[in-house]
């Protein structure tokens, strides 16, 4: 006999060769001991998961010289037939090619002749979803009624296209799709008895390629010996599977959250360069977001992440500075470009405008912390006076105070009592180490006031882009939580534009800054932030 494909070499021969069907396995094998076989069943299920297979299992362990049996011996005539497909009272039908009326006819004259030396004839239709409507009316009474010799075992991929009636007449079974745990269990059994080196890498990358089927993974086996030969290189079965590599998957992540654009999109450009398309590499950076987010919520994650130990380690960095809520956030908006990544003229230019947005979307903030945002609003609201309200127009003391800053470019407020040194450097210092694309922008601040446990920071109202950089409430809320974790729970950040004065008075900060330190009614009000305008800031809608 010539060269057999491992799936054919491979194919289960008893019931417990089947990989991960026990729902199945057991209640065929129990209907056998208890003499309660069904006169048709229906296996639905997705491709390569043993449907077939079992059907012929079905048909061994009825006419096995020793039966009916659950354990086929294998070595009787009729099982030796079966297995080679040259058994006479088997009969496989393709449904896509014999689909018509006059084919299921022809069936129905064939069903009276008794088994040429078995007990049963067992029909095998595979894609019985392929006949047409006028053959399933043909099959129906028969079906319902046939011959005690007969046992039909149909085979579908897709479910919904069979006739409840042809389905309310059969043992319907649902195959799963093989876990990838199985998968690779399976195909580390067939390398160690073909003498083949492979590691347990390379045999995690092709049982996630195979998506479930057995067969897939084993054609799949078939490919890369063809393409590495008995010695099987991690790098080769990348190469060969279109698989991208950690290490650029890592470096473009790590760009992303430290929204650094020119990275991500200099990364993916080399991958294409390197011939992977652009489903292939947003696949796979969905894939290492599923395991930086296994890695930051599961306490024992290597089980669930098959990867080397060296991948491990590089993302166990990168999950270590981030929080789960970037990942999420990252992870959501580019399952949402990949649905139109398929029908795109240009995937990759898709690709790369989804990098970019999740690069500026900033960090997601945990939800506890928005309502700790709006306690602080709700709170200053209730303990300020109708002429000191947050934020308000500058009394003359403070505005003086603004211009001492402004004239020294350098004021340097005292501590709180709480902690040591300058507040103000040491905000700086911490928040360049962890986000340093806002410490640009921190560093055009000049500070107003700092006293009771509360930091103001005067922006130019010139300087636009670091101002509104700065007040955004993402911004806002991470330089408030950095803050907080350098001086206390209770210390508190603001950011105000500073305007130009239009005579040689003090610089205002806010809306207006009068030289008595009284503000009419009017413009209290304009400056007034209420807690329902604290909600449009967070959330930047549009108030009705």
């Amino acid at each position: 006999m010539g060269y057999q494909v491992t799936a054919r070499r491979w194919r289960p021969q008893t019931f417990d060769d089947i990989v991960e069907q026990q729902h199945v396995t057991r209640t065929l094998q129990n209907a056998i001991q208890l003499n309660r076989v069904a006169h048709a069943y229906l296996f639905s299920g997705t491709r390569g998961v043993g449907k077939t297979t079992m059907a012929r299992l079905l048909a061994k362990a009825l006419n096995c010289e020793q039966g009916p049996t659950v354990q086929p011996c294998n070595t009787c005539q009729s099982c030796q037939e079966i297995t080679r497909g040259s058994y006479l009272d088997i009969i496989e039908i393709d449904g896509a090619s014999n689909r018509g009326i006059d084919e299921i006819r022809d069936l129905r004259e064939q069903l009276r002749y008794l088994p040429s030396g078995g007990r049963y004839k067992i029909y095998i239709i595979d894609e019985v979803h392929m006949l047409t409507k006028e053959a399933f009316n043909a099959l129906l009474k028969t079906l319902e009624e046939p011959p005690p010799h007969v046992v039909f075992v149909f085979a579908t991929t897709e479910l919904e296209k069979i006739p409840l009636t042809i389905v309310s007449r059969c043992q319907r079974f649902e195959f799963k799709r093989v876990s990838l745990a199985g998968i690779c269990e399976q195909l580390a059994s067939i390398t160690q008895s073909e003498g083949i080196t492979i590691s347990s890498t390379s045999l995690a990358h092709i049982a996630r390629a195979a998506e479930g089927s057995m067969r897939d993974g084993q054609s799949l086996l078939d490919q890369v010996i063809a393409f590495c030969g008995m010695e099987i290189q991690d790098d080769d079965v990348r190469q060969l599977l279109g698989h991208v590599g950690n290490e650029p998957l890592v470096a473009c992540l790590d760009a992303l959250f430290r929204q650094d654009v020119e990275t991500a999109l200099r990364t993916v450009g080399q991958l294409q360069m390197e011939g992977y398309e652009a489903g292939s590499t947003m696949k796979a950076l969905l894939e290492a977001l599923r395991h930086l987010i296994v890695l930051k919520t599961v306490p024992q994650p290597e089980s669930l992440i098959p990867l080397s130990e060296s991948d491990m380690t590089a993302l166990r960095r990168l999950s270590d500075a981030v929080s789960p809520e970037d990942i999420y956030g990252q992870f959501h908006t580019l399952s949402a470009a990949e649905g139109s990544l398929r029908y795109a003229s240009n995937p990759m230019l898709i690709l790369e405008m989804a990098l970019v947005r999740m690069a500026c979307i900033g960090r997601v903030q945990p939800l506890q912390s928005v309502l700790d945002y709006l306690q602080q609003y709700g709170d200053e609201q209730t303990a300020a006076s109708p002429t000191t309200s947050y934020p308000v127009t500058m009394s003359e003391p403070v505005a003086n105070e603004v211009h001492e800053s402004l004239a020294s470019e350098s004021a340097i407020a005292e501590a709180p009592a709480s902690s040591e040194g300058d507040p103000w450097r040491m905000l700086q210092e911490r928040v360049a180490q962890k986000r340093p694309s806002l410490a640009g922008c921190l560093e055009q601040g000049i500070v107003v006031s700092s006293q009771d446990h509360k930091l103001m920071i005067g922006i130019h109202e010139r300087d636009a882009f670091h101002l509104s950089t700065l007040s955004e409430p993402e911004n806002l809320a991470t330089i408030r939580e950095i803050a907080q974790e350098l001086f206390g729970p209770d210390f508190r950040v603001a950011i105000e534009p500073l305007l130009e004065p239009e005579s040689d008075s003090a610089p205002a900060l806010g809306a207006a800054a009068t030289n008595s330190g009284e503000s009419t009614s009017e413009d209290m009000q304009k400056s007034k932030l209420t807690f329902k305008e604290a909600v449009v800031e967070i959330f930047q809608a549009v108030p009705r």
